[in-house]
């Protein structure tokens, strides 16, 4: 959007009635909540639940580095078992 389109809508909020500034808060808000519609996967997944054939997505539970402790390995360090079984 050019700097002067963006400066004339910024104006034109400050002019509307309370009433006027909740619809335009909610376009706004329903316009920044939407997935981005470059997102196939997302809109694969919106088509499915909408189509009924599922009745809601679960998103994975993405654990930290922090949440595991690290595996003790017993022996020499594991990449020099791999270099050596490549050879």
């Amino acid at each position: 959007m050019p700097q002067s389109t963006l400066d004339r809508v910024l104006k034109d909020i400050h002019r509307l009635q309370p009433d006027e500034l909740s619809r335009v808060w909610r376009a706004v808000e329903a316009r920044l909540t939407t997935p981005n519609p470059g997102d196939e996967e997302e809109a694969f997944l919106n088509a499915l639940l909408n189509s009924g054939l599922v009745s809601e997505i679960k998103r994975p539970v993405r654990a930290g580095k922090h949440d595991r402790p690290p595996v003790p390995i017993h022996g020499k360090p594991l990449s020099e078992t791999i270099v050596e079984e490549r050879r």
